[in-house]
């Protein structure tokens, strides 16, 4: 699984292909992180070493009362959710790691609302 969207960064590429690179979940701090990686295509993420390094990495923390929605025990003991798939369900309802930095950066480089979440219509791929 993984998320079809451009977002044009600063240095004039933009990252097409995004994915949970890795994760993990502290039950017990009601904590989750996980890895948002970015590159230009899933082709080019399939690649070869070392062709295939990610354009940008994010950091994805997921606490509080988002994780309760999103990664407690009874939303993970559910046959159909697992803790990545609950990284992507977060990500489509809630801001992006960028929004609200400054430069704004969005779809095609255009001004980021940090209330519209960057990933809320991404094609799922």
């Amino acid at each position: 699984m993984a998320f079809k969207q451009a977002k044009q960064n600063t240095n004039g590429t933009a990252p097409d292909y995004w994915r949970i690179a890795a994760h993990g979940v502290d039950p017990d701090r009601r904590i989750a992180h996980g890895t948002l990686q970015g590159y230009l295509s899933e082709s080019v993420r399939r690649a070869e070493e070392p062709v295939n390094d990610p354009l940008e990495t994010y950091q994805v923390v997921v606490q509080g009362e988002a994780y309760d929605k999103y990664m407690a025990d009874g939303v993970l003991a559910s046959k159909s959710t697992n803790p990545r798939s609950q990284f992507y369900a977060y990500l489509r309802e809630n801001p992006a790691p960028w929004q609200g930095m400054t430069p704004p950066m969005g779809p095609a480089g255009q001004a980021s609302d940090p209330a519209v979440p960057f990933f809320a219509t991404a094609e799922v791929v």
